[in-house]
């Protein structure tokens, strides 16, 4: 090769470089690469002490076992499923009809970014026992791949009678997050709601958890979440609105609006 275009040649490698490494710095990076950063930190990168909500586990389960349950606490076969003048769900002294279970399949897209999720809960409830299973799984579509996670938790408490219209979730819950790259984290958390059901066809509920996680390698972090929805019931069938929201660690929260389909059993 002439010299001179050899010289050129090299010039022009050494300009590119900065460039091509300028451009890989800038990469979008989504919500869930924030929370894969969080899972390869040192754990002396991290500030701990979250571990202080299972502390309430042990009040949680003293209320759920010192509920009297004879006669026991009932419900309805679904909200709304009566045709008196005084709607109700939640029944005191009852000794049948003492259990409920539903089973909700739900979407969420996040409000800032490209996060969408598939949200899945089944709730059961025995006299003032309440259990239940959730599974969500997010992805964030991005120009060259798509990142991934799940959240599974297993959730078990009491489903306080908050008199004739409604109750109030409060327990504590075992939850296992997962990114696709294969990193996992598991923890628990404490929550505390309301479901009310104030006037046919019309549902409300307001959910708030808190507890702490770590990740295999030993790092720990909070996670927090709330889920909101206004909900209109057709029988059986119940269709709703709302606001969820997720934060794990020091990443940006997952948050938008949710639209769900739970049907009653």
């Amino acid at each position: 090769m002439n010299p001179t275009l050899r010289s050129l040649a090299i010039l022009a490698l050494l300009a590119a470089a900065p460039a091509a490494l300028v451009a890989q710095e800038e990469r979008p990076r989504g919500k869930i690469d924030e929370v894969e950063r969080d899972a390869r930190r040192d754990d002396d990168a991290d500030d701990g002490g979250h571990w202080w909500a299972v502390e309430l586990f042990g009040d949680v389960f003293k209320a759920i076992f010192a509920t009297p349950k004879e006669p026991g606490q009932g419900y309805l076969p679904y909200p709304y499923a009566g045709d008196g003048a005084l709607e109700s769900f939640v029944l005191s002294d009852v000794q049948r009809g003492r259990r409920f279970g539903n089973l909700s399949i739900g979407r969420f897209d996040d409000a800032s970014s490209t996060l969408r999720g598939t949200l899945v809960t089944f709730e059961g409830a025995n006299d003032a026992l309440r259990y239940t299973l959730e599974w969500s799984h997010y992805r964030e579509p991005k120009p060259t791949e798509v990142d991934r996670l799940s959240d599974f938790r297993a959730g078990i408490g009491a489903a306080a009678r908050l008199g004739r219209v409604g109750y109030v979730p409060v327990g504590v819950g075992a939850r296992v997050v997962c990114l696709d790259n294969g990193d996992c984290a598991g923890g628990g958390d404490f929550e505390l709601g309301a479901r009310l059901f104030p006037v046919r066809p019309i549902g409300l509920s307001a959910t708030f958890r808190i507890g702490g996680m770590s990740w295999a390698g030993g790092s720990e972090f909070l996670v927090t979440q709330s889920q909101t929805a206004l909900s209109v019931f057709f029988g059986r069938v119940e269709v709703s609105a709302g606001w969820h929201w997720l934060k794990l660690g020091s990443a940006s929260a997952f948050a938008g609006p949710t639209f769900a389909s739970r049907i009653w059993l």
